[in-house]
């Protein structure tokens, strides 16, 4: 599982965090069971889980 946050001024929204702005969340993570890899995306932040 690797999980990324980051800002890009191309999104409206965004979360300040410990004085950092973020709005793309992003995570991978390899699916044993379907074999492949998945990305999750979340705009400022990814809910539910992944």
């Amino acid at each position: 599982m690797i999980s990324l946050t980051a800002h890009t001024h191309l999104l409206k929204n965004e979360i300040l965090v410990d004085g950092q702005r973020f709005n793309l969340n992003l995570a991978v993570r390899y699916d044993d069971f379907c074999e492949k890899t998945l990305l999750t995306a979340g705009f400022p932040v990814i809910h539910g889980s992944y």
